[in-house]
């Protein structure tokens, strides 16, 4: 292809963002991205970067199995774009190990196998020669198409565009709300915090939301806002919730990517991954650990640091000063909306 596949855009979205996406819809409970390239962490995603020198299908693999605490892990290659998440579910419940009869390296493997993968990965084993013992699952071969080659990505493209105008349709977002086990509250229309609502720039900004509730994701009461509601998949949704000293905002339209502020010390349930992930970006970019207590937010690729009550964004070569709260977050929530 000449360039990284996992970072390539179709309808606007990087294959590997479209992967974690669809696995974590198919009931994952955790999406990792294996690869070589640092510009995956630019992705908020959850990154395992593979620092061998050698290329092979397996060494991914092998990565994997050794970072999982569970004892069986789905392994899916970023550029299957059409793969759909019936098929995810039918992979993730075959017994491992278990492969795709025409792509071995879409399986369901367990976490005894690691010794097993890293010989063949040692020995530069095929991987059919590898999954030879494997139960062979077959699915729609149309499923199937991979991105090898430039017209691979031309034809993907073209598939996708003759989708879309055939179904225009949008999906809605309480689809998302299903996937990350969130209920919203008809019935309620919280108060915008304080912290919040007195300063006129960040108030003038949230009073532009045309619906606003109380969402409970994984029993964990936030406010939501809709710009400019909460139904269409083209809105764009803010998470708040309130806290001392930084109230926590969250960018759920961009979920599964990372783009949040008050992430403060542990952070627990749908908001874990968020830390995890500011944490693992911090520790690619600074090795000083006295300065991850001043890390309040990410924002993808970008940190963002409160000292001496000054806000900046960072991503490990550039400082930008965004000024005091009320300067910094008009400036962060429109960026984002």
């Amino acid at each position: 292809m000449g360039s990284n596949k996992a970072l390539l855009e179709l309808d606007g979205v990087p294959l590997a963002l479209h992967m974690a996406q669809l696995l974590q819809k198919a009931g994952c409970a955790r999406a990792r991205l294996v690869g070589k390239d640092p510009k995956l962490l630019e992705l908020g995603l959850d990154v395992l970067l593979d620092q061998e020198e050698s290329y092979h299908p397996l060494q991914g693999v092998v990565r994997a199995l050794t970072a999982s605490t569970a004892e069986e892990i789905l392994v899916v290659p970023c550029d299957l774009p059409f793969l759909s998440c019936t098929s995810i579910t039918k992979m993730l419940q075959a017994t491992p190990p278990a492969c795709a009869e025409r792509q071995p390296l879409f399986a369901h493997l367990h976490k005894e196998s690691l010794s097993s993968t890293r010989a063949a990965w040692q020995n530069e084993s095929a991987i059919f020669d590898f999954m030879r013992d494997a139960d062979k699952l077959t699915f729609d071969e149309a499923e199937l198409l991979n991105i090898n080659h430039p017209e691979d990505f031309l034809m993907a493209k073209t598939r996708i565009t003759q989708a879309e105008s055939s179904n225009s349709t949008a999906t809605a977002w309480s689809e998302l709300f299903t996937d990350i086990n969130a209920t919203i509250d008809d019935e309620s229309w919280p108060q915008l915090p304080e912290i919040l609502s007195r300063v006129a720039p960040i108030r003038n900004i949230f009073e532009q939301a045309g619906s606003w509730r109380t969402i409970h994701i994984q029993e964990n009461p936030f406010s939501i806002y809709g710009f400019p509601d909460l139904h269409r998949r083209s809105s764009k949704l803010l998470l708040v919730k309130p806290q001392f000293p930084l109230p926590q905002i969250i960018s759920l339209h961009n979920h599964p990517q990372r783009f949040a502020i008050g992430l403060l010390g542990d952070c627990t349930g749908f908001l874990e991954p968020y830390r995890a992930a500011q944490i693992q970006l911090f520790e690619h970019i600074s090795t000083d650990r006295q300065l991850l207590e001043q890390c309040v937010g990410i924002e993808g690729d970008r940190l963002l640091f409160l000292e001496n009550r000054q806000f900046y964004r960072w991503n490990g070569r550039t400082k930008e000063d965004l000024g005091t709260f009320a300067q910094a977050l008009p400036t962060l929530l429109l960026s984002w909306l």
